[in-house]
């Protein structure tokens, strides 16, 4: 397969730069969820999640 070359950056580097930040998205969204799942902890142990996130 030949590379196509667009203002002098080949279809290559683009991909492979568009991939890792397709990558770094997703564990953008699955921490998230991490810290989402982490307050509801924190309220259903009796705590105050919006007192927590002002400290944090």
């Amino acid at each position: 397969m030949a590379q196509v070359v667009i203002d002098g950056v080949s279809s290559e580097i683009l991909k492979q730069h568009i991939e890792r930040i397709e990558r770094l998205e997703q564990e953008k969204n699955d921490i998230i969820t991490q810290i989402k799942d982490i307050y509801g902890e924190v309220k259903s142990d009796g705590l105050e999640p919006k007192i927590m996130r002002q400290v944090i």
